[in-house]
């Protein structure tokens, strides 16, 4: 949907009558000259204090501007209707632009204001469809009374928009704490460009986690993150809410598995390199940039989510790989090694820091627990890289003539995915915080198993250990 338009406006006159006949009419020594006396002083009673009314207006105008405003109610007056619970539009006036959320789609345009009246210009609005139809309904009408609002009211905490057809009634959201933006995972959901009569937006491919996370510190701001292909950090200045990043951030150099999210990676680096001002609604963060937005969200909580942490172990893997083939079977180890000896060798392990000697007995305990039967992955898997399941059968039809055989014909079958590869059910500790998965490769030039210990460090798994404990190195 694009709401672009200019709305024209027509303004009726008033008409001041001044009724003097009847009066004229029972005084006989009245003139002409003291009619026109009186009518000019008559006038003058009636002509508005122009001083008067822009104070007035620059009062009542201040008494909303900068305020995040949320609808309540909408409608013509005989068939008012309460917004859905889960699409809230939202408004809010700056000196001389207005925009908001519409409930589905961000929005924008130019306002102005005499007295009572309000007008609204240039409004336009983001493309994206509604997951629900009654949420895309609302929206249309919603945007559509806005375009046509000619006054205003505002009184006892409400302010109330008057189309010829209907009124949005909103209310500041006084259950709605805003995040503030330093020491909260934001992950981006949406890239919004700015284009020469529209606004295009494009939702962050699924799977794909490009985040940012602001921090105050003793030297000032900086921020660190995700572009969905590499790690980046930098720095960051903050003005009464306009937002300067002063040099370019560092990044490492890894390849994007493919050109979507190589555009992704450019976008965003390029949009928060530029940063100009930002916003928070909610748990929502806009930040503007001269050729569109950047819109996050407060990350969820990824602590105990076992997909979040096979992501990070292939991507570690991933290489040139165009989609992982996966054993659909979960497997801890080798099948000659049961799980006791399996726990012992995990006790063994090299420390995993200065500050962390051995694995946390709780992640050992449970790890044991989700791996004590093999089950199946395709069901609850999902990570932002291409995946096909295979089961051992499969994997034993296709080597039933040798390794040479059997790799040639996979590769055929399969392409460039580099062998294949099995996972453990993920354990985690106590916390959620820490995180332990197998990991088996095979392929026609290394086969090995990989134990991998993660922790989970500003909302986003990492990989501190990687021990191969069989295979040639």
């Amino acid at each position: 949907m694009n709401v672009q338009r200019t709305i024209m406006w027509w303004s009726t006159a008033l008409v001041v009558c001044l009724v003097m006949a009847a009066c004229g009419a029972t005084n006989a020594g009245t003139t002409g000259t003291d009619v026109d006396d009186s009518a000019q002083s008559n006038e003058e009673m009636t002509q508005p204090n122009e001083d008067s009314t822009e104070d007035t207006a620059m009062e009542t105008t201040d008494a909303f501007v900068g305020t995040e405003w949320q609808m309540v109610a909408y409608g013509a007056p005989a068939s008012v209707q309460m917004p859905l619970p889960d699409y809230l539009p939202t408004i809010r006036f700056d000196a001389t632009s207005l925009s908001g959320n519409a409930g589905c789609n961000t929005y924008g345009g130019d306002y102005t204001i005499s007295g009572s009246d309000l007008t609204v210009a240039d409004l336009f609005a983001t493309e994206m469809a509604c997951a629900d139809q009654g949420a895309m309904d609302q929206e249309m009408a919603y945007l559509q009374l806005l375009s046509a609002v000619q006054t205003f009211t505002l009184a006892d905490g409400k302010l109330t928009l008057n189309a010829p057809d209907g009124t949005l009634v909103f209310e500041t959201p006084k259950t709605i704490e805003s995040q503030p933006l330093e020491g909260a995972v934001w992950q981006l959901e949406t890239l919004v460009t700015f284009e020469a009569d529209s606004v295009a937006a494009q939702p962050v491919t699924d799977g794909a986690s490009i985040t940012a996370l602001f921090q105050l510190g003793t030297l000032g701001g900086s921020v660190e993150g995700s572009t969905g292909c590499n790690d980046y950090s930098g720095s960051y200045r903050i003005d009464n809410f306009q937002i300067t990043v002063p040099s370019a951030f560092t990044n490492t150099e890894a390849e994007c598995i493919d050109d979507t999210a190589r555009e992704q990676e450019e976008q965003f680096l390029t949009g928060i390199q530029t940063a100009e001002s930002y916003r928070i609604d909610g748990d929502v963060l806009t930040i503007t940039h001269p050729d569109g937005e950047l819109v996050f969200r407060v990350k969820g909580d990824t602590s105990a989510d076992p997909n979040a942490v096979y992501a990070t172990i292939l991507r570690e893997w991933q290489g040139a790989r165009d989609a992982f083939v996966v054993l659909n079977e979960t497997r801890f180890n080798t099948p000659d090694q049961d799980m006791d000896a399996t726990i012992a060798a995990l006790q063994e392990l090299p420390p995993l820091s200065d500050e962390v000697a051995t694995l946390d007995e709780t992640l050992l305990t449970d790890f044991r627990e989700k791996n004590a039967e093999s089950q199946s992955l395709d069901s609850t898997f999902s990570i932002d890289f291409p995946t096909i399941f295979m089961n051992q059968a499969d994997i034993d039809d296709i080597f039933v003539d040798g390794e040479e055989a059997g790799w040639q014909t996979f590769n055929e079958r399969f392409g460039n995915t580099d062998g294949y590869v099995a996972l453990s059910n993920v354990g985690f500790s106590e916390g959620g915080n820490e995180a332990l998965v197998y990991l088996e490769l095979h392929s026609p030039d290394d086969t090995a198993g990989f134990y991998n210990t993660l922790f989970l460090q500003n909302g986003t798994w990492v990989v501190v250990q990687s021990n191969r404990i069989w295979g040639d190195e």
